[in-house]
């Protein structure tokens, strides 16, 4: 009997479509709790995966012949910021493919045939990282009692809203569009610059972009350091960051990342 695992958003990826097929079979059936977001059969896929569904969990192969690459290259494109762990496997069991997976931070290396009982172990252990990273950012964050609550003046009336309901405010036509927790979304007509000052000294909100201030809080991910783009917890849009904003937030992700 395995233990029962938290429902992660996961990734599985194999250039061969029937091992592929047999890796998510084996993985239903050794953690059947977990959230298949997506499989893929090149790291093309992987890519454009992690964006859209901001994955905790990815579970790769480690070679992709047909576009002649291995896992590592596109690794190494995430490696300013990686939100998800990482379990390796390989039909190649060379030493170097191990090594290179422990630095990476992997979970586990697993050699092909996979055997079920440390598929379970290695996802087992990624769950635990995860929840000890959420942990540790819950600690590391403010708090309700830590935030502040602001009056925001509308066309017809004056709201008022505690800070961490703000997942982000867009600069628009001269004034600001403030979108909630709750999915509304609220006009003022005060500008980006005094939302930005009335935030200063509450640590969960950055100035992304010269028209966008993020709360960390809602953050999932951002994708390569050409695109920038701030990947958010669903329902949200992506968001554009500025050099020095997509900088900082490296940073601030970096030295809150759990190993």
């Amino acid at each position: 009997m395995f233990t029962t695992i938290p429902p992660l958003r996961t990734i599985i990826a194999d250039d061969s479509p029937e091992i592929l097929a047999l890796m998510r079979s084996l993985v239903e059936e050794v953690a059947p709790t977990l959230e298949i977001v997506a499989t893929c059969t090149s790291l093309a896929e992987v890519d454009l995966a992690i964006k859209k569904f901001a994955p905790q969990l990815l579970i790769l192969d480690i070679q992709f012949a047909p576009e002649g690459r291995t896992a590592f290259d596109l690794l190494e494109e995430w490696q300013n910021f990686r939100q998800f762990q990482l379990i390796i496997f390989s039909g190649h069991c060379e030493f170097k493919y191990a090594q290179q997976a422990i630095y990476e931070g992997a979970v586990a290396f697993l050699d092909k045939p996979i055997d079920k009982e440390s598929l379970h172990s290695a996802i087992e252990k990624a769950a635990q990282r995860i929840y000890q990273s959420q942990e540790t950012s819950t600690a590391s964050t403010p708090s309700d009692q830590t935030g502040k609550w602001l009056q925001i003046s509308t066309a017809v009336d004056t709201r008022i809203f505690h800070s961490n309901q703000i997942v982000y405010i867009q600069s628009s036509d001269g004034g600001c569009k403030i979108y909630l927790s709750d999915g509304e979304e609220i006009y003022s007509s005060k500008n980006i610059g005094v939302y930005d000052r009335e935030l200063q000294g509450l640590h969960i909100f950055v100035r992304t972009h010269q028209s966008y201030i993020v709360n960390l809080n809602y953050i999932q991910g951002y994708t390569n350091r050409t695109e920038r783009k701030l990947i958010l917890r669903s329902p949200f849009p992506q968001l554009p960051s500025s050099k020095t904003g997509f900088k900082n937030l490296n940073h601030f992700f970096s030295q809150n990342r759990e190993d």
